[in-house]
Formats: C-alpha cells, structure tokens, sequence
C-alpha cells in the first residue's frame, strides 16, 4: 500500500492530478455524506446511492478526502483530474473497510480482526483455557 496509508483505520489511495490523496470514511465524514445528499441513516444512503448522480459521487469524494485529511470541496473537485472508474471503486472499497464488508490487506484479511490458528495447545486461541 502507498507510503503514509494503515490499511487498519480503512485507508485508501486515490490519485488525483498526479499526486496520491487518502479516503476513509469516519464517522464525521459519514455524517457529512448523509446532511448532503439528505438522508437520514446508511438504509436511506444506500437508496439514494443505488443510481447515483455525479454531484452524488464528488460529495462522497469530498468527504472521504476529508477525513483521510485532505481539504478538497466539491467545487474544487469539479476541476481536478481523476480516473471516475478509480474514484468509484475506491469510493466503494473506503465504505467496504470502514463498514467490514471489504479486505484490509492484500493477502485478504480483514483489518482489525485477530486471525487465530488452533494448533491444539493451551492457550491457541480464543476458548483456549
């Protein structure tokens, strides 16, 4: 993953007019999304973002730039250069970490989830006592 990116907190890397930018999607940003576009909760975003607008897409982005740190407003996006098939899919994949839908890491883990192996000896794992 880029330099600067913990795949942990839900990071991910967009490149917008050559330089890597981090989205992840926090609590504020979600919040953010949902006064926006004027909804109430995740069941009323995920109906509006079942055919969404363009307008609908650079809010999102604002957002998730927002809370990977990044001050970029949506009339500001309106002139940057990015990839709008990369930009929805990691649009898709900051909602997938920050949601724990998605893999965290290349190898397909989950982030933040202890992975436990049971090799049979006391104290392995989780109901090891």
């Amino acid at each position: 993953m880029t330099s600067g990116m913990n795949r942990y907190r839900g990071d991910v890397p967009l490149e917008i007019d050559g330089e890597v930018h981090t989205l992840r999607l926090t609590l504020g940003a979600l919040a953010q999304i949902e006064t926006a576009l004027g909804t109430d909760d995740l069941a009323g975003l995920t109906a509006r973002l079942a055919n969404p607008s363009a307008r609908d897409l650079l809010v999102i982005l604002s957002a998730l730039l927002g809370g990977g740190g990044h001050d970029l407003p949506v009339d500001t996006l309106k002139s940057k250069t990015f990839d709008l098939k990369a930009a929805t899919a990691t649009i898709a994949r900051a909602f997938a970490l920050a949601l724990g839908a998605g893999e965290g890491a290349d190898d397909g883990e989950r982030p933040g989830k202890p992975q436990f192996q049971n090799t049979g000896a006391a104290g392995a794992g989780p109901g090891s006592a």
